[in-house]
């Protein structure tokens, strides 16, 4: 916790997590108390089980489909985040896969900030031999849908929550997540993320699924190429399908269509994309690189 030469109080008190007991303004610590914002950010396991109830978190591992195995907890945010950072890493069903950290710790943020806590339902995470799901109690607000989460202004459910933790450094400015994890996600080799909202839920999915050739490619070239994140999600989706009309490509994108036009066109200015038909597909300049990053020369759309 951060003093700069002062009580860590001081700053509880200026983030709002302490709070004055009565309406006197008294500063003295003994007439304050915490807010339910600071119990679930920092609270012990025991005070959050019987205070909050509804703040658990259920982990499924369904690895083997005989033994599945579950677990239940009551963790503070920041434990949370720690904790179960580690619990997906060592339980992903191939090591080598190496989801990047910042794209589990971005989603396992975003389901505790923006969850419903007040209803009955629990944080789920769970694992199987082919994704990573999680999914939080509470649907999207004011809104936003999972068709323009990447570039719409956040809606928060719990503003004091996120602002401490954000005001603490454990997350970085509103609206910087979703773009983070598409980002890290594509140049690691990974598919989209999938996103499903409702009214009362919301979960993410990470398909298990790496194209090395393809993550090769990116690293080498994203930075030459001054590839942004549309770009980027452009190639993504031109290397799963041969051809993707203009329309597919602006909506994965989540951009306006004048945009795309701008994007697209200076994609295929630059070789790395050419017209097909209705559509639009990778360049053969850049199936060429693409097929020297394969393990045996031959263009492999996913490896494992």
């Amino acid at each position: 916790m951060r003093t700069l030469g002062y009580r860590p109080s001081d700053h509880l008190i200026e983030t709002e997590l302490l709070v004055p007991k009565t309406e006197r303004g008294d500063s003295q610590d003994s007439d304050r108390v915490l807010t339910v914002a600071a119990i679930l950010l920092f609270g012990k396991e025991k005070v959050i089980k019987a205070e909050f109830p509804a703040a658990e978190t259920v982990l499924a591992l369904e690895t083997s489909i005989n033994t599945p195995l579950t677990a239940s907890k009551w963790l503070n945010v920041i434990d949370s985040i720690r904790s179960y950072l580690m619990w997906i890493k060592e339980n992903l069903p191939k090591t080598e896969l190496k989801v990047p950290d910042d794209v589990i710790r971005e989603l396992l943020f975003n389901a505790y900030l923006h969850r419903s806590y007040r209803t009955q339902a629990a944080v789920q995470i769970r694992i199987d031999r082919d994704e990573l799901e999680i999914q939080n109690p509470g649907g999207l607000l004011g809104g936003l849908t999972a068709e323009n989460l990447l570039y719409s202004p956040p809606r928060y459910r719990n503003f004091l929550l996120a602002d401490a933790a954000r005001q603490y450094g454990y997350c970085e400015k509103a609206g910087r997540g979703i773009d983070k994890v598409y980002f890290n996600l594509i140049v690691s080799g990974f598919d989209f993320p999938i996103f499903d909202g409702s009214h009362d839920s919301f979960s993410v999915i990470v398909r298990l699924r790496r194209d090395k050739a393809f993550a090769g490619f990116i690293k080498d070239f994203a930075g030459t190429l001054e590839l942004k994140l549309t770009d980027l999600i452009v190639l993504r989706a031109l290397r799963a399908r041969s051809q993707v009309p203009k329309d597919d490509l602006t909506r994965l994108a989540q951009r306006p269509p004048n945009y795309m036009e701008d994007v697209l066109y200076g994609l295929e200015r630059r070789q790395i994309i050419r017209r097909v038909r209705d559509g639009y597909g990778l360049s053969e300049t850049t199936l060429e690189q693409l097929t020297r990053y394969s393990d045996d020369g031959q263009l492999k759309l996913f490896q494992n």
